[in-house]
């Protein structure tokens, strides 16, 4: 029987420069976040929607290699590692007095090859944009059972400053 059912998860938690430097620094962080949880049942396309805002707990960590987790605690809220990868290089800096001798068609085939350097090696987000302020994540899930039935889960993941949120609202 084909995987039919899947539970999309988008998290939002807000924190000060104090938690993101902690955070970013390794230490584990403690706070409250909400999640907007939306079942759907591929086959008759029926979601839950309009779904409810769940305002739950939250412990977030950093992960030391690869992508971000996130795990349920049950009756508590999640545990959140964020990914760090520090194994992304950025390409060699562009030389401009070099590249200014090139003639017309060279510099447009470097350009060509740097913009497809960039599209086959993003960086990956990580700690690293948290300190910037805003850090996002997906991190996927297949296998998932409730009783027999198996469900898939994507965790959509919004870490932000809370001055961010702050600035959004209106008076």
């Amino acid at each position: 029987m084909p995987n039919n059912l899947a539970l999309f998860a988008t998290h939002h938690v807000f924190l000060t420069d104090d938690e993101i430097l902690r955070a970013s620094s390794g230490a584990s962080v403690s706070c409250v976040g909400h999640c907007v949880p939306v079942w759907v049942e591929a086959k008759s396309g029926r979601t839950t929607e309009p779904a409810k805002e769940v305002f739950c707990s939250y412990e977030l960590s950093v992960v030391a290699e690869g992508p971000g987790v996130v795990e349920l605690v049950e009756g508590l809220g999640y545990r959140v590692m964020m990914p760090r990868d520090t194994r992304w290089t950025p390409p060699k800096e562009i030389d401009f007095a070099e590249i200014s001798t090139w003639t017309s068609e060279m510099r447009q085939d470097f350009l060509s090859k740097r913009e497809l350097w960039w599209f086959n090696n993003p960086r990956m987000p990580d700690v690293e944009n948290l300190k910037r302020g805003y850090l996002r994540f997906d991190f996927k899930r297949q296998g998932m059972k409730i009783g027999r039935r198996k469900y898939s889960v994507q965790h959509v993941v919004e870490i932000s400053s809370i001055k961010r949120l702050m600035e959004s609202l209106t008076t």
